[in-house]
Protein backbone atom coordinates (compact mmCIF):
# COMPACT_ATOMS: atom_id res chain seq x y z
CA UNK A 1 0.00 0.00 0.00
CA UNK A 2 1.52 3.63 -0.60
CA UNK A 3 2.80 5.29 2.51
CA UNK A 4 1.47 8.61 1.06
CA UNK A 5 -1.93 6.92 1.67
CA UNK A 6 -1.75 5.42 5.24
CA UNK A 7 -0.18 8.47 6.29
CA UNK A 8 -3.25 10.61 5.39
CA UNK A 9 -5.51 8.11 6.84
CA UNK A 10 -4.23 9.39 10.38
CA UNK A 11 -5.11 12.54 10.28
CA UNK A 12 -8.38 14.36 12.59
CA UNK A 13 -10.47 16.88 10.44
CA UNK A 14 -12.89 19.02 12.00
CA UNK A 15 -15.48 21.28 9.95
CA UNK A 16 -16.44 24.43 11.55
CA UNK A 17 -18.58 27.60 11.02
CA UNK A 18 -17.15 31.32 11.50
CA UNK A 19 -19.31 31.66 14.61
CA UNK A 20 -17.73 29.77 16.71
CA UNK A 21 -21.18 28.54 18.68
CA UNK A 22 -22.06 26.47 14.70
CA UNK A 23 -19.49 24.85 14.67
CA UNK A 24 -19.03 21.08 13.50
CA UNK A 25 -16.68 18.73 14.19
CA UNK A 26 -15.75 15.62 11.96
CA UNK A 27 -13.07 13.14 10.70
CA UNK A 28 -11.56 13.12 7.42
CA UNK A 29 -14.03 10.35 6.64
CA UNK A 30 -17.25 11.88 7.78
CA UNK A 31 -16.19 14.77 4.87
CA UNK A 32 -15.73 11.85 2.47
CA UNK A 33 -19.12 10.92 2.92
CA UNK A 34 -20.18 12.46 -0.24
CA UNK A 35 -23.22 14.50 1.15
CA UNK A 36 -25.09 17.58 0.80
CA UNK A 37 -26.30 18.50 4.41
CA UNK A 38 -23.09 21.07 4.63
CA UNK A 39 -23.46 22.52 1.70
CA UNK A 40 -23.26 26.61 1.81
CA UNK A 41 -22.07 26.50 5.77
CA UNK A 42 -18.70 27.57 6.36
CA UNK A 43 -16.51 24.08 7.65
CA UNK A 44 -13.14 24.11 9.71
CA UNK A 45 -10.96 21.25 8.49
CA UNK A 46 -7.63 20.09 9.27
CA UNK A 47 -5.24 18.80 6.34
CA UNK A 48 -2.57 17.46 5.09
CA UNK A 49 -1.50 20.54 2.73
CA UNK A 50 0.61 21.48 -0.16
CA UNK A 51 1.61 23.95 -2.84
CA UNK A 52 0.63 21.88 -5.78
CA UNK A 53 1.11 24.49 -8.77
CA UNK A 54 0.45 28.15 -9.39
CA UNK A 55 -2.26 29.39 -7.32
CA UNK A 56 -3.23 25.79 -6.94
CA UNK A 57 -3.22 24.25 -3.10
CA UNK A 58 -4.13 20.91 -2.24
CA UNK A 59 -5.54 19.62 1.30
CA UNK A 60 -5.82 15.74 1.76
CA UNK A 61 -6.47 12.92 4.11
CA UNK A 62 -8.53 10.15 4.45
CA UNK A 63 -9.88 9.50 0.93
CA UNK A 64 -11.01 13.41 0.74
CA UNK A 65 -8.71 16.16 -0.88
CA UNK A 66 -10.34 19.47 -1.25
CA UNK A 67 -8.26 22.30 -3.99
CA UNK A 68 -8.13 26.24 -3.25
CA UNK A 69 -6.88 28.48 -5.99
CA UNK A 70 -7.12 31.66 -2.72
CA UNK A 71 -5.62 30.70 0.27
CA UNK A 72 -5.37 33.36 3.05
CA UNK A 73 -3.99 35.40 4.86
CA UNK A 74 -1.09 36.00 2.99
CA UNK A 75 1.19 35.08 5.50
CA UNK A 76 0.42 31.46 6.14
CA UNK A 77 -0.25 30.97 2.69
CA UNK A 78 3.47 31.85 1.67
CA UNK A 79 4.84 29.81 4.64
CA UNK A 80 2.71 26.56 2.35
CA UNK A 81 4.37 27.58 -0.43
CA UNK A 82 8.15 28.30 1.06
CA UNK A 83 7.47 24.91 3.20
CA UNK A 84 5.15 22.24 1.67
CA UNK A 85 5.84 22.72 -1.54
CA UNK A 86 6.11 19.18 -2.72
CA UNK A 87 4.62 15.96 -1.41
CA UNK A 88 7.75 15.09 0.31
CA UNK A 89 8.02 18.04 2.18
CA UNK A 90 3.95 18.24 2.95
CA UNK A 91 4.29 14.78 4.92
CA UNK A 92 5.62 16.82 7.75
CA UNK A 93 3.45 17.88 10.35
CA UNK A 94 4.38 21.40 9.87
CA UNK A 95 1.92 20.84 6.86
CA UNK A 96 -1.23 20.15 8.41
CA UNK A 97 -3.08 23.03 8.10
CA UNK A 98 -6.75 24.26 9.99
CA UNK A 99 -8.53 25.50 7.13
CA UNK A 100 -12.02 27.53 7.09
CA UNK A 101 -13.93 27.42 3.79
CA UNK A 102 -17.94 27.44 2.67
CA UNK A 103 -18.85 23.79 1.39
CA UNK A 104 -20.08 23.66 -1.99
CA UNK A 105 -20.32 20.36 -2.78
CA UNK A 106 -18.06 17.36 -3.94
CA UNK A 107 -17.34 14.60 -6.81
CA UNK A 108 -15.58 11.90 -6.83
CA UNK A 109 -13.23 10.21 -8.67
CA UNK A 110 -11.55 6.71 -9.08
CA UNK A 111 -7.52 6.53 -8.22
CA UNK A 112 -5.65 4.44 -9.61
CA UNK A 113 -5.63 2.23 -7.14
CA UNK A 114 -8.92 2.01 -7.47
CA UNK A 115 -9.91 3.81 -4.37
CA UNK A 116 -12.61 6.27 -4.18
CA UNK A 117 -11.68 9.88 -3.62
CA UNK A 118 -13.99 12.42 -2.91
CA UNK A 119 -13.36 16.21 -3.97
CA UNK A 120 -14.94 18.96 -1.61
CA UNK A 121 -15.83 21.63 -3.47
CA UNK A 122 -15.81 25.37 -2.15
CA UNK A 123 -17.19 28.41 -2.83
CA UNK A 124 -15.22 30.13 -5.03
CA UNK A 125 -12.39 27.80 -4.49
CA UNK A 126 -10.98 29.81 -1.59
CA UNK A 127 -10.32 28.84 1.74
CA UNK A 128 -8.40 30.66 5.01
CA UNK A 129 -5.80 29.11 6.78
CA UNK A 130 -6.95 29.59 10.90
CA UNK A 131 -4.77 28.70 13.87
CA UNK A 132 -4.53 25.29 15.75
Amino acid sequence: MNPLVLAFGAFVVSVGVANADDVIRLKAIDLAAQTHKWDGKTVETELLCFYADLNEFRCVGSSVRIDFTKLTPDDARKKIERDCDTMSKAMRPACIKRIRFIYSGFTSEETSEGKKLTLIQTKDDAGEIVAK
